[in-house]
């Protein structure tokens, strides 16, 4: 511009001189004229670089008859100015002389060779900022770059930025300083003090949403009525926001634009197409990488499972999944007037689709095509648009901030942007520290907190299952998940406050026990200090052992049976609450070996097999295998179903060597029992009311198959019982003693008894001295039978042996008869009977009653001839006293 001014002041000086009659020197008005120096200070005469201050202007001294301020020049390619014009341009312009010294030049690349010092500064593009002249690496020669990029991908000249190799990343509104290449190294210093509430009141603040500054940071403390309630003015050395942030744009033919028109949405397999095209305004915003979600259902619901990682054994109320489309931009058509009539991706994918086998298909049609064969619908969960519709520009998680400390193995750089690697690095720990200090000696002034999270549920929906405070993802390879330590004493650790309705501490361990006998996980242990000096370690420990080896494939039921769970406590030295060794103390066991769903308690033996002192059944059966003592003449009391209501039964020790069983309303219990068995050949003693002075009776085992009822006085006792039964075995009565029977009438004329009467024979006798009669049904016997007294059968006697009788044998019922099966029943099937008739004669039949004739009883002797016979006959008597047939009566 100098160069120009001055090269056209020349021409005009030419054109003056040929065409005028003035032969004068002319003198511009813009420097000062050498006839009037003292009135023209060149200081006041320019007005150059916008200065705002008047200045005097000096006239030309002109002869008689010279030019005018107001004599147009012609030539000019677009406008006449005239002299005033031109002396106004001059006057402006920067003179060669001032170059370097006032005014700074230019370098032939057009570079300003002076830094630039003005009140305010627009650039409209970007602007580089810092100098890294390059270097050499390992992976080649580095070229230049500015330390600082503003909204650029280019370096210097034509240099591209160091970037992933991902498209579409938006650097074009990015704010760089340094890593255009990877030895250009800058630093970001921020200092602010705020003092104010809302962004005055955070020195950094980033805010990842759908809004402008206007938002404010949310660190709001101050003003009067927000400091009724509160106790602080917040500031903030670093403030973030972010959450629900709407897309950019939705197209849709249920949801219009600014301008109020909808664009309808036709899917294809690598894009879409709008119906009309998106507005121009809406394509600025578009860029290779942007991500977009449809409302298109890839698969039914259901078909990607809810996250349920957190707590595997639930099915529902976990982070619903996406189900619908997504895509990433790769291009799009823009017709002349800058609308979009259609955009392309890289495939149409739902989200974790290779999780669960459904293929990667990059040609599917949303609406048209599902993945799992579903029918093709719109979704309602998550966006509720009732067309088919493409949200632009989006993101499903949000991170308030991440951060990332990465240890790496010693290797070698892999391109330009890593030319070094990790080779060589001496960084070997990773820490997240937050260091909050407090130095002042004053008691209870300061507060410190340290993690802080504030949950707000007031929109009053559920949060999904999966939702939690804090966690920790130990990679399978971090030994501790939570440390506390130098607290102040008697502090504790770990404090839960709820709310009454929660579960404050849930530990859940997924299967970790070892396949050996003997291997251990340990759950949860507890320790402390019982002396000073790290020794007389006290641990309680929640620990599983495997008591048994695992078969292969078999079922969690036969798995679970071979494990147990150990709540126990040791004492040693190593304050190592894995090592098995130390002082074995008591210990809760449950799922004990040989006690499947059952508890056991026990104390020394192993840590592995205590000695069990009780083991408790599934089934809630107690077991002492090592007995038990019951202290200070304390009892077992007993309540039946029926309640307390009158008293209970317990048994107790009266005496060193006397249990009484009583009841709790007063005196003696009584004892029913299915079996009691009692170890080593001690006995179970009964005590009478009258006392022990002369004795108790006990009962005892004195071999493997006999019970022994005896007396502590000596010999043996007698056993009273309304009923005995023995199975499986003989009812033995010693020493020539009996079993009485008592009738329901009492024992006031005595009562009969069966005792042995010799080492073959039962006899039957009664305590009043006499013999005792016996009264049956059906009598059976298989050898002899000897009765001394009375043997009375009110119905029917088979005796299969003989009859020896020192009494009678009396048939007191008339018709009653003695039946013979030997010999063989007659030919009408009749067996042989003799029968009593009232007049108290006797008749042998073998039909029945339809005999007519009769043998009197008073007979010294009978002997009988051939009697056989058809028909009926007479028995008669010859001359000899011979019994013969005849079919005409006796003579």
């Amino acid at each position: 511009m100098m160069k120009k001014h001055h090269s056209l002041f020349a021409a005009l000086c030419l054109c003056f001189a040929s065409s005028t009659s003035y032969a004068g020197e002319v003198v511009p008005n813009h420097i000062a004229h050498p006839l009037h120096s003292d009135e023209a200070d060149s200081s006041g005469l320019m007005d150059r670089m916008g200065n705002s201050q008047p200045a005097t202007k000096a006239s030309p001294t002109l002869a008689p008859g010279g030019l005018s301020n107001k004599n147009v020049v012609s030539g000019f390619p677009s406008w006449s100015p005239n002299l005033g014009d031109i002396a106004t341009y001059a006057d402006n312009s920067v003179q060669q002389a001032d170059i370097g010294s006032k005014v700074a030049g230019l370098d032939k690349s057009g570079n300003v060779t002076a830094p630039v010092n003005t009140q305010h500064m627009d650039a409209n593009d970007f602007l580089r900022v810092g100098s890294f002249p390059g270097t050499n690496t390992y992976f080649g020669q580095e070229s230049p770059s500015p330390l600082g990029s503003f909204f650029t991908r280019r370096t210097i000249n034509t240099n591209d930025i160091n970037l992933p190799a991902t498209d579409g990343i938006p650097i074009e509104r990015a704010l760089m300083l340094g890593g255009q290449r990877s030895y250009a190294k800058a630093f970001e210093w921020i200092f602010g003090q705020p003092d104010s509430g809302n962004l005055g009141a955070a020195v950094d603040f980033v805010a990842m949403n759908g809004m402008s500054a206007g938002q404010g940071t949310g660190v709001s403390a101050g003003g009067f009525d927000t400091m009724l309630g509160y106790m602080n003015y917040d500031a903030a050395a670093r403030a973030t926001r972010t959450g629900s942030t709407p897309p950019k744009f939705v197209a849709s033919a249920s949801v219009q634009d600014p301008d109020g028109v909808s664009h309808a949405v036709t899917f294809t397999a690598r894009g879409a197409s709008f119906s009309p095209a998106l507005p121009a305004y809406w394509g600025t915003m578009l860029h290779t990488g942007m991500n977009v979600a449809t409302n298109e259902l890839g698969v039914a619901t259901g078909t990607i499972k809810q996250s349920i990682w957190q707590n595997n054994w639930d099915t529902d109320g976990y982070r619903r999944p996406f189900n619908t489309y997504f895509g990433t931009i790769t291009g799009w058509k823009r017709n002349p007037d800058g609308t979009i009539p259609s955009v392309s991706v890289d495939g149409w994918v739902i989200f974790q689709q290779g999780n669960y086998n459904l293929g990667n298909d990059r040609n599917k049609v949303p609406g048209k095509d599902t993945l799992d064969g579903s029918k093709p619908a719109l979704d309602t969960v998550f966006t509720q648009i009732s067309s088919p519709a493409i949200l632009f520009g989006v993101f499903t998680k949000a991170f308030p901030q991440y951060e990332l400390c990465d240890l790496e193995p010693q290797k070698p750089g892999g391109d330009f942007n890593n030319p070094n690697g990790s080779v060589y690095s001496l960084v070997h720990e990773c820490d997240h520290e937050v260091d909050l200090w407090n130095r002042d000696p004053t008691d209870y002034l300061n507060s410190i907190h340290g993690y802080t999270m504030v949950f707000d549920n007031s929109g009053g929906g559920k949060l999904t299952k999966d939702s939690y405070a804090f966690t920790v993802s130990g990679g399978g390879a971090l030994p501790l998940g939570y440390h506390i330590r130098n607290l102040l004493e008697g502090s504790p650790g770990f404090q839960a406050m709820s709310n009454g309705s929660t579960t404050q501490t849930n530990i859940y361990t997924p299967y970790a026990v070892g396949a050996n006998i003997g291997d251990t996980s340990v759950l949860q242990s507890w320790g402390n200090e019982l002396a000073k000096g790290g020794i007389n370690t006290s641990t309680l420990r929640l620990i599983q052992y495997r008591d048994a080896a695992p078969a292969a494939n078999e079922t969690n039921d036969a798995a679970q049976s071979k494990v147990s769970l150990h709540l126990q406590w040791r004492w040693d030295t190593t304050v190592n609450p894995q090592a098995e060794q130390g002082a074995v103390g008591a210990q809760i066991v449950y799922n004990p070996p040989g006690y499947e769903y059952g508890l056991g308690l026990g104390a020394g033996g192993s840590f592995q097999n205590p000695a069990y002192g009780e083991y408790i059944s599934q089934g809630g059966s107690v077991w002492l295998p090592n007995g038990a003592t019951v202290m200070n003449g304390n009892g077992f009391g007993m309540i039946p179903f029926s309640g307390d209501t009158k008293g209970h039964p317990f048994i107790a020790a009266s005496a060193p060597d006397t249990i009484d069983a009583k009841t709790s309303a007063g005196g003696y219990a009584s004892i029913n029992s299915y079996g009691v068995t009692v170890m080593n050949g001690q006995g179970v003693g009964l005590v009478p009311m009258s006392g022990d002075k002369g004795g108790h009776p006990f009962i005892t085992a004195s071999s493997s198959n006999a019970m022994d009822v005896k007396a502590t006085a000596g010999g043996y006792s007698q056993l009273n019982a309304y009923s005995l039964s023995a199975n499986g075995g003989d009812v033995l009565v010693n020493t020539g003693q009996g079993v009485g029977f008592v009738p329901t009438t009492g024992d006031g004329a005595g009562h009969p008894y069966f005792h042995a009467a010799d080492n073959y024979h039962l006899l039957l006798s009664d305590t009043a001295g006499g013999d005792g009669g016996l009264q049956v049904g059906a009598f059976t016997a298989n050898a002899a039978a000897v009765f001394k007294g009375t043997v009375y059968i009110p119905n029917q006697a088979t005796i299969d042996g003989n009859i020896n009788t020192g009494g009678n044998i009396t048939l007191s019922t008339p018709g009653n008869y003695m039946k013979f099966s030997s010999p063989t029943p007659d030919s009408n099937n009749q067996d042989q009977r003799i029968y009593a008739d009232p007049d108290g004669s006797l008749y042998l039949t073998n039909i029945g009653k339809e005999a007519s004739h009769y043998m009197v009883t008073k007979v010294d002797g009978l002997k009988a001839t051939m009697l056989k016979g058809s028909g009926n006959a007479f028995a008669c008597l010859d001359a000899n006293g011979l019994l013969f047939r005849s079919d005409t009566p006796c003579k």
